[in-house]
């Protein structure tokens, strides 16, 4: 089994929200099919948002990242180049998982019932000392 089928075999089973490639090659056509294709069961594009930066000064590579579109929400993407010491760059990805915003809300659904029985109670421990 050869890196293409390799790459293609992992990622067709994995159940990964988020891929990180540190060392993403822009400038090459197998590449960038393997993972980006949107029309075929190969690429990650199918399933996955692409965010992507190139190293600075005609350099082919940089850092890819995939956000599964069906789990997770990109709420930010911050591009940030490293001067041109060493020529390096980064990709800040601020995201939010829909399975969590599910949870945040039945709690906060949760919470605020609870918070009206409590204030239910007070108002009863209220009349019944004004009783007295």
């Amino acid at each position: 089994m050869d890196a293409f089928q390799t790459h293609t075999l992992y990622h067709q089973q994995s159940q990964a929200d988020i891929i990180c490639l540190q060392e993403y090659w822009f400038d090459s056509p197998a590449f960038r099919n393997l993972y980006e294709a949107k029309d075929s069961e190969v690429g990650l594009a199918t399933r996955y948002d692409f965010y992507g930066l190139k190293r600075p000064r005609h350099k082919e590579d940089g850092v890819g990242i995939f956000i599964d579109r069906q789990k997770m929400k990109v709420n930010d993407v911050r591009k940030i180049i490293y001067g041109y010491h060493g020529l390096r760059c980064a990709l800040l990805i601020h995201a939010s998982s829909f399975e969590k915003r599910r949870q945040v809300a039945a709690q906060a659904g949760s919470n605020s019932l609870r918070g009206r029985e409590r204030e239910r109670e007070r108002e009863r421990e209220e009349r019944e000392r004004e009783r007295f």
